[in-house]
């Protein structure tokens, strides 16, 4: 019987997917109670030829399937939907697993009460960072480290996305992911909350998310991530995310689309300000500029939001399960 169905979306990474897959091969005290989705979303490398070639040599059950929908959410969804085991766990195709990794996630569900669960995700620098990528938000890099001890998530917290597992009849119960990155960038105005919305509504039927360390795993990050630009694109992601939350939460109301515009205007004025009183202090003035940057993006939303029905439609959607109402 499968128990866990370990699901990859992935994009473009063939040469980083194979070394995910080695380490899910490597995998300590787990047996037949695993399988392997590769969710493709129209990948133009050699993803499906990479993911053939390695079906004869990983010990694990492993099928491809190409998930041709621009998204993320697709792709978590299109696995859910595919998978055998009673536990999903998502990862991303940049990741090194530990070896006690999915041994550490059994254990964990071995609680009935546990409807969620994230583990610990380090860095892998395949580049030396500079000292001022330390006093950035480290959840932009998607690393998580809450400590060694297993615990609650609390109500402020999160667990990151690519290392996030979740009991499959929970997922449907709730109505599955909200959208979150996608490929094209046409489509980012349409990004959503992702992992953390799916956490919030989880913890709002009850359910509890928990937090275990030697669930680990490590995430490479790349030299392009460990730069100014990088971090003021993160910065513009997290204001739609924070915005769809907001506008998903009261219905795209005409009053909760004032307080985004309003808000957003007021906060990236006064972020925008402190660049200029942190002007002889580079880390402070980058710091105040991707707040400000975020805050912009805010205002935008809301913009958008009063005058495009599609984008209120879309923040305003029962699930993203299904594909009857899609507006992409």
């Amino acid at each position: 019987m499968v128990i866990l169905s370990i699901i990859i979306p992935t994009y473009n990474r063939c040469d980083y997917l194979v070394e995910t897959l080695s380490s899910i091969h490597a995998q300590e005290g787990v047996s037949g109670q695993i399988e392997i989705l590769v969710i493709d979303n129209a990948s133009s490398d050699d993803t499906a030829k990479m993911v053939a070639d390695f079906q004869d040599e990983i010990k694990f059950p492993l099928r491809y399937i190409n998930e041709p929908r621009n998204g993320l959410h697709y792709c978590r969804h299109t696995g859910a939907k595919t998978a055998y085991g009673k536990i999903l766990v998502y990862i991303d195709d940049d990741i090194i697993a530990d070896p006690r990794w999915l041994v550490s996630y059994l254990t964990a569900y071995k609680d009935p009460q546990t409807m969620a669960v994230g583990g610990r995700v380090l860095p892998i620098w395949e580049a030396k960072p500079e000292d001022w990528v330390s006093q950035m938000p480290s959840d932009y890099l998607s690393l998580l480290d809450y400590g060694d001890q297993v615990r609650p998530i609390m109500k402020r917290e999160g667990i990151n996305g690519c290392n996030y597992s979740v009991r499959r009849e929970v997922l449907f119960q709730v109505g599955g992911f909200h959208p979150d990155s996608f490929a094209d960038p046409k489509f980012r105005w349409l990004r959503g909350d992702g992992e953390a919305g799916l956490t919030k509504k989880i913890r709002a039927s009850g359910g509890k998310v928990m937090y275990v360390p030697d669930a680990l795993v490590w995430h490479k990050i790349t030299p392009e991530r460990l730069t100014p630009e990088y971090f003021r694109r993160r910065g513009r992601a997290h204001g739609i995310e924070n915005a769809f939350t907001f506008s998903r939460r009261w219905r795209c109301s005409l009053w909760s689309i004032g307080i985004l515009i309003f808000s957003g205007t007021l906060l990236s004025n006064w972020h925008h300000s402190r660049r200029w009183i942190n002007k002889e202090h580079s880390v402070r003035r980058l710091q105040a500029e991707i707040q400000s940057l975020r805050y912009q993006t805010i205002a935008e939303y809301g913009l958008r939001l009063m005058r495009d029905p599609t984008l209120r439609n879309h923040v305003t959607r029962k699930t993203y399960l299904e594909p009857e109402d899609e507006c992409i």
